[in-house]
């Protein structure tokens, strides 16, 4: 809902702005977001505008963990519009150890959930890799 969004927001901007004075990097996390929980694009718009305008300068790197297809298109929707390098700073994560690869997994507190959800993910990706092995590459 609307309301819970704004808040979350909110609560980002004070975040923010006690650390953004100084270089910081954003773990974003995406997991569980399907179509039924995704904002509207025009949230997803405005946000962008405010936090590209307020936080940018110091950003050395935004990871998104879970990333769906929805919100690489909105990422590939805004960066053919602005002329920002907000998007060379971000990285896609698909699994937790390509994460664990940049940070020690002892300094990030992750949800039980996320642990879950990303061993669901190796296992698809274990089961799309044997199927190309028996019938060969995909197309």
């Amino acid at each position: 809902d609307i309301n819970q969004l704004e808040n979350v927001f909110l609560y980002i901007l004070k975040i923010m702005d006690s650390i953004s004075n100084k270089d910081y990097v954003v773990i974003y996390i995406h997991t569980g977001m399907g179509n039924k929980k995704k904002p509207e694009f025009s949230w997803m718009k405005r946000i962008y505008t405010i936090v590209h305008s307020k936080f940018n300068e110091n950003l050395r790197a935004c990871y998104i963990l879970h990333p769906t297809f929805w919100l690489k298109l909105v990422q590939g929707f805004f960066s053919a519009f602005t002329t920002t390098n907000f998007w060379a700073k971000v990285r896609y994560v698909d699994r937790l150890s390509d994460l664990f690869a940049q940070f020690e997994e002892t300094d990030l507190r992750l949800p039980e959930d996320i642990y879950l959800v990303d061993t669901s993910v190796r296992a698809k990706t274990a089961r799309s890799r044997a199927s190309t092995a028996d019938f060969g590459e995909h197309l």
